[in-house]
């Protein structure tokens, strides 16, 4: 977390006091950091290529395995697949880890069984599914009847398990203290079981240094591993991004910047595509100056991570992508700045010349014409905006008056029915005060303009029910299995106050129900929203409106 916390410091400090107009590619005068980061690129031109060798390996080895009978020799060929997917494809490394399960438990072969149940465990962490992984481990037995190997291998994997958990609960200093505690005490646990030949004694010491301060220490205790003799990259890989570490943390850039170039250029030649030494190279870069440089290298771990699954490392690139990406824009925009400024002072010493001053001439003839065009397409742009805000003040006056109109049309008709009902019963015409007394008429004028109101209503702001409804909780939404073109009642009250009609009483003469009807739905509905109730209708006046 102190060192997460001092980079992002960091890189706030290198935006804000190194000039992009100085950024280059290169790094004169450090011969040994031009090397490293040379190599790396060439690495990076070369992925293609690398990408096939590691793909046509990975199919020698599932031919392999379709050819093996025997169990133990199928195993194998799984553990060695799962190795070669674990940092490139995180989705078949999985499927992997489950097939070594199950042949391990046909084999019934306990430390087979052990062996890929940590494993499982480790795909997992790696997907920060650290649960899942802890409830693996605390279900596994390790005694010291287990071989050495698998007690070294469970201890590695507990250790990877409490890093992560402690990583993820940095909110919570109390959770964040007790598992520092337990990753503590399964580093002493796992360099205890670790020989001194083995990388893991070794960067467990250097860490133990680090933790104090020492770092000049503990890159003399990684160096010397690394001096021990010839090296697999995977580890080669790992060394180099813990001293890159150690430079970093006495602030010596440039060193640490060239031994993160080294580690990632062992991590692509394996085709790992969670790098977490590129991530810092391109970190480094920024911080240096070196922005399209950091660029090139944050969006090709990008795209590694993606094609591997890593939420991980995905999640780490996601703290620095955004400012790098910035930090990109900022040069590329600062470059077509300079470019214009340079052609400006060789435009004003070439004056002298004639020829010149002609082209000058032309050249601000046009320049003078585009800025006329665009002027007139900015006004053009702003009498279509000015239209389209006249259009829908216009929509939502006329439908305001249409609906006002039909409502008032109806109720003319029911005051018109009374007068006659009154006038039949003076002469006693009882067939025509039958038919008055029937609702049948109304009922049907009004199941019309209800009708008329929906479809116009719906012509207009097609998308009314979904945007209402993505103002409610999920388990308060309503009208989603109406037919098109159809409102109910309850959405017909919300219809009318996005058109402006905001009195219960108003509304209830309309839909012909009880103001208290009206009051209450509105009630039930803010109570429903996602956000603040309050706002729920001022947030309904606004759907229709982008």
């Amino acid at each position: 977390m102190r060192l997460h916390a001092y980079i992002g410091l960091r890189l706030v400090l290198a935006i804000s006091s190194v000039s992009i107009c100085s950024c280059t590619d290169t790094f004169p005068g450090n011969l040994s950091l031009q090397e490293a980061i040379d190599a790396l690129d060439r690495s990076l031109a070369q992925n293609d290529d690398i990408v096939k060798l590691k793909e046509s390996h990975i199919d020698q080895m599932r031919s392999r395995l379709y050819q093996a009978e025997d169990g133990t020799a199928r195993y194998q060929l799984m553990d060695g697949l799962f190795d070669e997917y674990l940092k490139y494809d995180m989705d078949s490394a999985l499927s992997y880890a489950h097939r070594k399960a199950d042949l391990a438990q046909k084999l019934k072969d306990k430390n087979l069984i052990l062996d890929s149940e940590m494993d499982l465990a480790a795909r997992y962490i790696l997907s920060g599914m650290f649960y899942i992984a802890k409830e693996i481990l605390e279900g596994v037995s390790v005694d010291e009847q287990t071989p050495i190997s698998l007690q070294e291998a469970h201890s590695r994997v507990m250790l990877d398990l409490y890093h992560g958990i402690r990583l993820s609960t940095q909110i919570d200093p109390e959770l964040y203290s007790e598992n520092l505690e337990i990753e503590r005490r399964h580093k002493i646990e796992k360099r205890d079981l670790m020989n001194r030949d083995k990388r893991y004694f070794y960067t467990s010491i250097a860490a133990e240094y680090m933790e104090k301060g020492e770092y000049a220490k503990a890159r003399d205790v990684l160096q010397g591993y690394l001096e021990s003799g010839d090296l697999p990259a995977r580890q080669l890989a790992l060394l180099y991004y813990d001293i890159a570490k150690t430079y970093y943390e006495e602030n010596n850039l440039p060193a640490a910047l060239s031994a993160y170039a080294v580690s990632a250029r062992h991590d692509l030649s394996i085709c790992t595509k969670t790098s977490r030494s590129l991530i810092r190279t391109a970190v480094l870069c920024l911080e240096m100056g070196h922005i399209r440089r950091a660029y090139r290298y944050i969006t090709f771990a990008y795209n590694n991570a993606v094609d591997a699954d890593a939420h991980i490392c995905l999640m780490e690139i996601a703290s620095f992508m955004p400012i790098i990406t910035q930090a990109y824009e900022d040069a590329t925009g600062s470059s077509f700045r300079r470019l214009a400024i340079s052609l400006t002072i060789s435009i004003l010493l070439l004056a002298l010349s004639v020829t010149v001053m002609v082209l000058l001439k032309r050249l601000n003839s046009r320049i003078h014409k585009a800025d006329k065009e665009i002027k007139s397409i900015n006004q053009q742009l702003s009498q279509n905006v000015a239209q389209l805000k006249e259009a829908n003040e216009i929509k939502d006056f006329y439908l305001g008056r249409y609906l006002s109109m039909f409502s008032s049309h109806i109720g003319s008709l029911e005051s018109y029915r009374s007068n006659i009902r009154a006038v039949a019963k003076n002469m006693d015409i009882q067939e025509i005060q039958k038919a008055l007394r029937s609702n049948d008429f109304i009922d049907n004028e009004r199941q019309v303009l209800y009708e008329e109101f929906d479809r116009t209503f719906l012509g207009i702001f097609p998308n009314f029910v979904n945007q209402l409804n993505a103002l409610l909780k999920e388990d308060k939404r309503i009208g989603l299995d109406l037919p098109a073109g159809k409102l109910t009642n309850e959405l017909r009250i919300f219809a009318l106050i996005r058109l402006g009609v905001n009195q219960s009483g108003q509304i209830a003469t309309f839909l012909k129900m009880a103001p208290s009807t009206i009051y209450n739905y509105r009630v039930k509905l803010r109570n429903a929203a996602k956000d603040s109730g309050e706002d729920f209708e001022k947030k309904l006046m606004e759907i229709g409106q982008s």
